[in-house]
């Protein structure tokens, strides 16, 4: 599941957390949550016609999960 912590300043913090082991589907399937909330945060309306930075976000998050799990 995923999860966002804000401080007081009003910085988030995105988590994933499992009790299972994370297989690169699991981590597909958690990653979208966390684009699509980090984009509900900001105000940013998803567009699929232009998808290039949401597809940027969500390989940074990805290599980051990738590194974590590894």
């Amino acid at each position: 599941f995923t999860f966002v912590k804000t401080n007081k300043k009003g910085y988030s913090t995105y988590y994933i957390a499992s009790d299972k082991g994370m297989s690169c589907g699991n981590i597909a399937h958690e990653v979208v949550h966390v684009v699509n909330n980090i984009y509900r945060d900001k105000g940013i309306t998803l567009d699929i016609d232009n998808d290039e930075n949401q597809a940027y976000l969500t390989g940074f998050i990805v290599e980051k999960c990738y590194k974590f799990f590894k």
